[in-house]
């Protein structure tokens, strides 16, 4: 894996998906070593892998998104996942995503610049012990005001100099290009039910952070788009940006196109964005 200024670096498009692992806890079709989604996702061909969920209980990082939930049955999935991936594919940058509902992760650690920087002290430790690379912020359904996500976005980066750091949003509340520029890579959501993908779409960000960190997403849990083409009328590739996103590709019940189990379209993501690869 190659670096940049300290931190891992991607060549080229990429190819991104979310993993979520909060409706499998100790489930056999998620873990099971042999058939479960884990050991049957084809990681080789993923560029970069979003694992979802870490949040934000009593002001402090938490495994999951749910106290109920043995954090140590957590980490040990969030490890197995990327034992398993890196195995298959030692190149692919794995970040661990936060949890978007309830009062929001920025809400509540981005309160004041303390809540803010013992929240990041906290994130970064959870990164360091799973060997992750990184963070995702996945901003959906948060009400955090822009000083929030300054507090919040100004400790991630202190705390993590070293680790990729990536945001992705629905809504537009909270967000500046100061604050949003401070994340390397920015992930929009296609429902885009507050607006945030025409924000970016309409140049926003280039003078901040660039197309090519902008990975355009396609929801594949329910209606999918198809395979290729446009994504809200951008064809990602040819316009300049720095990849696609998916999510979320752990259901092996829901189907995407064909019906086909979503854990199993990761091939077809990588030949639209790496074509003859």
């Amino acid at each position: 894996m190659s670096t940049t200024n300290g931190k891992p670096v991607i060549s080229g498009p990429i190819a991104a998906h979310f993993l979520g692992t909060f409706d499998w806890y100790d489930d056999d079709r998620m873990i099971n070593p042999t058939d479960g989604i884990i050991a049957r996702c084809d990681f080789g061909k993923v560029d970069m892998l979003l694992v979802s969920w870490c949040n934000a209980l009593g002001g402090h990082v938490s495994y999951g998104d749910n106290p109920n939930h043995d954090p140590r049955v957590v980490q040990s999935i969030y490890r197995q996942i990327v034992e398993t991936a890196r195995r298959k594919n030692p190149n692919i940058i794995i970040l661990i995503a936060s949890n978007f509902g309830g009062d929001g992760v920025v809400t509540i650690a981005g309160a004041t610049k303390d809540t803010a920087s013992t929240f990041a002290a906290d994130l970064e430790k959870m990164v360091r012990d799973n060997d992750f690379d990184g963070f995702c912020l996945d901003y959906e359904s948060d009400p955090a005001d822009e000083t929030r996500m300054t507090n919040f976005a100004e400790a991630i980066v202190k705390a993590m100099p070293d680790k990729l750091l990536g945001i992705s949003p629905a809504p537009t509340n909270g967000l500046t290009t100061g604050n949003v520029g401070l994340f390397d890579y920015v992930l929009p959501q296609t429902y885009d039910h507050k607006g945030f993908t025409n924000w970016v779409l309409g140049d926003a960000l280039e003078a901040v952070i660039g197309k090519d960190r902008v990975l355009l997403g396609r929801n594949i849990e329910g209606e999918p788009d198809p395979i290729g083409g446009t994504i809200r009328g951008v064809d990602p590739l040819a316009d300049g940006y720095g990849g696609v996103f998916e999510w979320r590709v752990d259901q092996d019940t829901r189907t995407g196109p064909g019906d086909t189990p979503t854990f199993q379209l990761l091939p077809e993501l990588w030949k639209w964005v790496h074509p003859g690869k």
